[in-house]
């Protein structure tokens, strides 16, 4: 009797359903890390004090040194995540900025630039990639 190979279709299926189990891990790893990346942009917006801001403290017009006056720039951070079968694209940051708040972002002649998305955005790459690294290392079972 001679062997006459195998049936790939459950082979194809268990790489299949290994794929979407991975392609769903690394979805929700992608969730967690941009909502973090929301955070820490507020967090920059609230750290990174001006002149301004500190007069504004220190005459008792506001809680911050930081770029929070009014609040707008802080409460318009948003984040979010979209997915399919072929990709999943994280996404956080203004989605409809006011022009003030990119003069803050970037910077002027008399305003220092508080680079909120740069420093965020290393710290997506940098996690993202150990997650890619850690799924590509799994094997199928």
């Amino acid at each position: 009797m001679a062997w006459r190979g195998f049936d790939k279709s459950g082979l194809i299926a268990q790489a299949e359903a290994f794929a979407y189990s991975k392609r769903r891990e690394l979805t929700s790893a992608l969730q967690e890390v941009i909502v973090a990346a929301e955070e820490r942009m507020k967090e920059i917006i609230l750290d990174k004090d001006t002149p301004t801001g500190w007069e504004r403290v220190a005459t008792g017009r506001g809680l911050f040194d930081g770029r929070y006056e009014t609040g707008e720039m802080f409460s318009q951070v948003e984040s979010k995540v979209t997915a399919d079968d072929d990709e999943a694209v994280g996404e956080w940051g203004w989605f409809d900025p006011e022009a003030y708040f990119l003069l803050q972002e970037e910077g002027t002649d008399r305003i220092a630039a508080m680079d909120s998305l740069n420093a965020t955005l290393q710290k997506v790459i940098d996690e993202m990639a150990g997650h890619l690294d850690r799924v590509a290392g799994e094997k199928i079972a």
